[in-house]
């Protein structure tokens, strides 16, 4: 009885865990080179720009941007990454361009999977070890 409890145990521990990192994580992009991010930026087709240590994600209303193999409409203005470079300029093109933007936090998800996991992991050998 007790191996059959730790296997439910870990089988219900699994199943929290894959539920939190598909409820936490960012719907799905498409990564674009940044040299296709700035003409976008001065075409002014891009949105929602937020701009992380070393990535800008934002939101393309450029059609030609192909849409994820997730996205069902394609008609949807469409998410993307991209990395950043090195590039002095850029907020004063996204101001005369018009283009709303904020700052962010790089969060890929690693940071929630691996806490969750580690704190996780640790109260499941807490309570393993007591029986």
């Amino acid at each position: 009885m007790d191996g059959r409890w730790q296997a439910v145990f870990f089988g219900t521990l699994l199943v929290i865990v894959v539920l939190l990192e598909v409820f936490f994580l960012p719907s799905p992009t498409q990564d674009i080179p940044y040299s296709q991010f700035k003409q976008l930026v001065q075409a002014g087709q891009v949105a929602d720009l937020k701009i992380g240590a070393t990535t800008i994600q934002g939101t393309s209303l450029d059609k030609t941007v192909t849409p994820p193999p997730e996205t069902t409409t394609p008609a949807q203005p469409r998410r993307f990454t991209t990395t950043r470079v090195e590039d002095p300029g850029l907020v004063v093109e996204l101001e005369a361009h018009g283009i709303a933007f904020s700052g962010q936090t790089d969060n890929t998800g690693l940071t929630l999977s691996t806490s969750s996991k580690q704190r996780f992991g640790g109260d499941a050998a807490r309570l393993v070890s007591r029986h």
